[in-house]
Order: structure tokens, then sequence, then C-alpha cells
């Protein structure tokens, strides 16, 4: 029972810096991205890595979601490396990993990303795709939007 408790407790702080993280944004963007990089890379990705162990089995989309999250971080190698062990990756993945190697400055991978996308989805437009997301706060969105146009994908 008391490492259920623990447990909750953990989820509740995690849960209530994400929601501050939005407010942060608006005052200090720089700031709070530096500060949120210590936090993910001292709290966060070591309890997702835990939690892959416990369930070594777990669903693949737990790597999207964490590839989702490290792109909004701005941490896009880490992105690429979590897309990239999607046994089955869609055209949303081929999107992420497009925008996560043109922010890289990687204009060959973000190409071919971006080609295969449009291969998948041949009416892809960034402005479709970030319908299909939801985020609190628009520059996160716009952050997306960057990366996808900056990997050639339309507009």
């Amino acid at each position: 029972m008391e490492a259920q408790n623990v447990e909750r407790r953990s989820a509740a702080i995690v849960a209530a810096d994400v929601v501050g993280y939005s407010r942060l944004m608006e005052v200090d963007e720089e700031g709070t991205l530096a500060r949120m990089k210590t936090v993910r890379l001292e709290l966060i990705d070591p309890a997702i890595a835990w939690a892959m162990r416990l369930n070594p089995y777990h669903p693949e989309r737990f790597w999207s979601h964490l590839g989702r999250a490290q792109y909004t971080a701005r941490a896009y190698a880490d992105a690429m490396a979590s897309f990239s062990k999607m046994t089955a990756p869609d055209y949303a993945h081929h999107a992420f990993l497009a925008a996560s190697s043109a922010q890289l400055g990687d204009r060959t991978a973000a190409s071919a990303h971006a080609r295969e996308v449009l291969a998948r989805e041949p009416s892809f437009t960034a402005r479709t795709f970030l319908a299909t997301l939801q985020y609190r706060q628009p520059s996160d969105a716009e952050h997306v939007r960057q990366g996808l146009v900056k990997a050639g994908l339309p507009e």
C-alpha cells in the first residue's frame, strides 16, 4: 500500500509541473525550457524508463507519446530516438521525425521523412495535421508547424 501512495504522489507532482509549465512558458520561455530540461532529465525520463522496465511489453504508443513530449521540450535527438523505436511508424510519426530532423539541421533526413509523410498521406498539410494535435499553448503548436515547414512539408 505504501508503494502505491508513493506512485500516486509522484504522478501528482509530475501533473502539477506540467500545469505550471504552461504558465511559466508565458512568463519566461528560455528559463522555463532550461528548468524543464533539468526536470525531464532528472525526474521524468527516469520515471518513464522505470515504467518501461517494469513492463517490458508496454504498448508501442508509449514511444510516440515520449517522442512528442521530447519534441515539445526541444530535445530533437531524443525525440528521433523514441520515434525510431516504432516498428510500424505512420505518417504522424514520420511528420515528427521530419520536423525533428529539420530542427537539427539534417536536411537529408528531414526530406526523406517528409517524402514518407506525403507518400502515406498525400493530402497532408501542416494546418490539418496540427488540427489533430492538442496543445494548451499556441506556441507549442507553432513550434511543431515551424518544424514541419522547415522540413519541406506543405503549409
